[in-house]
């Protein structure tokens, strides 16, 4: 079962034209840096970035990491991710069609070397 159908990809690529949309992850910065800095965390996959990486731009870790950003809704960031210590997926799951959840579950959890952080609004 793929992780999104193509309609629902191409649905997901026009609302991310909207400058709203996707924007959560600067609300959530502080924390996930808390907690990069906490663990020492050098590799953050943020799955389901949306378009403007607002959780990249938000982070104020103390330390050096590397970030990949993950969004099949943004063709940019549409190449398939690779395992990283911490996995943040916020404000994404509640989008996810259900025929595709676990899957997408499944797919977190691969993804997931040492510490996932989820949220669904």
């Amino acid at each position: 079962m793929p992780l999104i159908s193509e309609t629902y990809r191409a649905q997901q690529q026009r609302l991310h034209e909207s400058k709203d949309y996707g924007t959560i992850g600067e609300t959530y910065g502080s924390l996930i840096g808390q907690i990069m800095n906490k663990l020492q965390v050098t590799h953050l996959l943020d799955y389901g970035c949306g378009h403007n990486l607002s959780l990249m731009r938000s982070l104020k870790p103390d330390h050096k990491f590397k970030y990949q950003a993950y969004d099949p809704g943004v063709p940019q960031y549409a190449t398939p991710p690779v395992p990283a210590e911490m996995v943040v997926c916020l404000d994404v799951l509640e989008h996810i069609e259900p025929d595709c959840i676990d899957d997408v579950l499944d797919h977190l959890e691969t993804l997931t070397e040492a510490v996932g952080v989820f949220t669904v609004c």
